[in-house]
């Protein structure tokens, strides 16, 4: 068997903090607008998940459903490259200012649901997914 470490150091630095992308239909949007409607999301860092999830516990460690919300679209917000949703053509057509946050504009554009199935998604290309204890095993 090739040495371990020697496969490791022929890899391209890159490959090691890889920033992954991924696009998803958002089924709604795309039956309202009669158009494949496509968002692209980045992976986070691991460190930047878990300081999103803490922020989702109250002092006894239980889930505060308001803030594990609020982690999430501040998970979206920060992941979500495609479309721009600073657009201030978007923000005035929801009614908000020139000032207003993403996290502000994903709130009215997308259901609490879509918002719970995208920030899946940024979890899992981030690392975070639940068949990674199979595809070690592999």
């Amino acid at each position: 068997m090739a040495n371990q470490i020697e496969l490791l150091l022929d890899l391209d630095d890159k490959e090691f903090n890889k920033e992954k992308t991924k696009d998803i239909e958002i089924k709604r949007l795309s039956d309202k607008t009669k158009k494949p409607f496509f968002i692209t999301i980045k992976s986070l860092s691991p460190e930047r998940i878990y300081e999103l999830q803490d922020k989702s516990y109250d002092k006894n460690g239980n889930v505060v459903m308001g803030k594990f919300y609020d982690g999430a679209l501040n998970g979206c917000s920060e992941a979500i490259v495609s479309p721009d949703f600073n657009d201030t053509r978007l923000k005035h057509k929801l009614g908000l200012s020139d000032t207003a946050l993403k996290k502000d504009v994903l709130m009215r554009v997308f259901k609490v649901n879509e918002i719970n199935e995208i920030n899946s998604e940024i979890m899992d290309i981030s690392g975070f997914n639940k068949d990674v204890g199979e595809e070690i095993k592999n």
